[in-house]
């Protein structure tokens, strides 16, 4: 869609200047305009079609513009209704030199003219490297995505991928950090397309974690293809990373703060010639934030009222190190090897103390109660990615591997202290409630993925791959209460448990996409082979989930 759209904006630029000649021949007579001239351009040495060149037509007589037109992705083009008489012709487009046919003629014995194929030569020699730059568009609209392009946003200069995800559409981020697609929970969070440890518990953690300086877009994948896992129901969100593609040592420095303590910096460094590209960048957030919220909750019966208030104030801290560092090494022209480790280190403290008072039907306190809740979360995770980037002779057909190893863990404690006081706050209770839950939660999981793409004839493309997922998680919930009596903490068994879960699959899939005009298609078969065991520690019993399923998936779009 947006390559037909580039082609109808180049055509206006043609169109305009000579929309009021009508359909007068070049000599301003009233010679019929029903010539036809035709061509395709290719590159001289590669013979590809060069898409979007411009075919300007002039008259012969006076060099003015008649009319123009650009080539399609095939490098064919077509000039229609001219009028009789001596024409030369215009053919430019960018790293090419011009080149200009002079021998253009339309008479009543020869109104339409072939003029074959048309060759360009590179403009290497006189331009050298030509680096072209254009403002992405905010958002891009893709057969099986929408793309988000945050990198110049506002949020981006100082949040977190958190903050990030809660200004994109369709997507909702709670005060907890949990993520909701098109109101489901039940979605997948990929980083640069890859699998990582932000799943289960430590996923608010460790987005918190990102810098969102570090995004480039934010890829919402809301009808998955067969290359993807099933895991989401209800989308996949991709984060994309930045990515440097300046020669030579290059390196920056930012640094910002706002109201309420918050603070964050990032150092980005790398060096990169025509054999290797080597970086490094570290980013630091810290965040402090505040809150408070008011409820009240009012109960009327035949013989009594009865009422309930509740307030709160609210402080969280957040505080992040984000270090990602690794190589890509340009093998030769068609073949890129690459390396990188991520790794993550951040902390969550909260305190939240709860007012709740009681009032009868004449609004007389009858009780009141003071809850204090606080909590701790570490939390850390690292990734290893090999890959593996072929292309070939052909455009658009490539090969890539892609082997990732993560894994992250987050330990929380919180505690929580009930203190109850009667009639209108005359005496406290000296031995408050105090309830401590310990979390700790840790996963790895390794992805292994092989996949290609061929290009096919009328703009089609085919996709297959093979991808091998082994995950691992392991969960431990511990709740404990303090005993005044014992002057230490007893476990609850009843609320304590440890949960391990182990999950190995295997896939291959294959698509079959394509555009044609305004409609475009894409269609998909996945077969996997999944493994799966749980491993409740607490009561020893252990559950199996195997299966084997293949099943298939069509998308389509005008």
């Amino acid at each position: 869609m947006i390559k037909y759209l580039q082609r109808f904006c180049l055509l206006l630029l043609f169109i305009f200047p000579f929309v009021s000649m009508g359909q007068s021949g070049p000599d301003g007579g009233g010679a019929p305009a029903i010539g036809k001239i035709r061509g395709t351009v290719l590159d001289f040495k590669s013979k590809v079609p060069v898409e979007f060149a411009t075919i300007g037509l002039y008259k012969m007589k006076d060099s003015a513009l008649v009319t123009g037109v650009v080539a399609n992705d095939k490098g064919v083009f077509e000039l229609g209704q001219v009028g009789f008489g001596r024409y030369f012709i215009k053919i430019n487009f960018i790293g090419y030199k011009q080149l200009i046919i002079d021998t253009v003629r339309i008479n009543p014995a020869k109104a339409e003219v072939n003029l074959g194929t048309i060759l360009l030569h590179s403009n290497a020699e006189q331009l050298g490297e030509v680096e072209i730059s254009a403002e992405r568009a905010t958002v891009e609209l893709n057969i099986d995505k929408k793309v988000f392009n945050v990198e110049k946003s506002i949020v981006s200069n100082g949040g977190s991928a958190t903050d990030v995800l809660q200004q994109i559409p369709s997507v909702s981020v709670d005060i907890d950090g949990n993520i909701s697609f098109r109101g489901s929970g039940n979605v997948t969070v990929l980083i640069d397309g890859r699998p990582s440890s932000i799943t289960g518990s430590s996923r608010a953690a460790i987005l918190e974690q990102i810098p969102a300086s570090s995004i480039e877009s934010i890829e919402l994948i809301t009808n998955p293809s067969a290359k993807y896992d099933p895991d989401g129901m209800s989308g996949i969100i991709n984060i994309v990373m930045k990515k440097n593609k300046l020669n030579g040592l290059n390196g920056s420095v930012s640094v910002g703060a706002g109201t309420n303590s918050k603070y964050n910096g990032q150092v980005n460094v790398s060096y990169r010639n025509s054999k290797i590209n080597v970086y490094a960048n570290y980013g630091y957030r810290y965040n402090y934030r505040t809150g408070n919220g008011w409820s009240e909750m009012h109960e009327t019966y035949p013989d009594t009222a009865y009422s309930l208030y509740s307030q709160f104030r609210a402080s969280r801290i957040s505080e992040s190190n984000n270090l990602k560092a690794g190589f890509d090494f340009y093998l030769n022209d068609k073949n890129t090897l690459g390396m990188f480790v991520l790794y993550n280190k951040g902390r969550e403290e909260n305190d939240q103390p709860w007012n709740y008072w009681e009032e009868n039907g004449s609004n007389v306190i009858a009780d009141t109660y003071l809850k204090q809740e606080t909590s701790h979360t570490p939390s850390s995770s690292t990734d290893y990615n090999l890959n593996y980037h072929r292309t070939f002779k052909k455009p658009k057909q490539e090969l890539n591997f892609d082997a990732t190893y993560s894994n992250g863990s987050s330990d929380g404690l919180t505690t929580l202290t009930d203190s109850y006081y009667t009639g209108k706050f005359d005496t406290l209770n000296k031995t408050p409630t105090v309830l401590s839950n310990e979390t700790k939660n840790t996963n790895s999981v390794s992805n292994i993925q092989l996949d290609y793409t061929q290009p096919l004839k009328y703009n089609m493309r085919l996709e297959s791959g093979a991808k091998a997922i082994i995950r691992t998680n392991n969960n431990r919930f511990i709740s404990q209460a303090y005993n005044y009596a014992e002057s230490k903490y007893t476990t609850d068994t009843a609320l304590s448990n440890i949960f391990n879960y182990d999950e190995n699959i295997y896939a291959a899939y294959s698509t079959l996409g394509g555009n044609f005009s305004k409609f475009g298609f894409l269609l998909g078969l996945r077969a996997e082979q999944a493994v799966t065991v749980s491993h409740l520690v607490t009561t020893g019993q252990d559950y199996q989930n195997n299966y084997f399923y293949v099943h298939h998936i069509s998308i389509h779009h005008n």
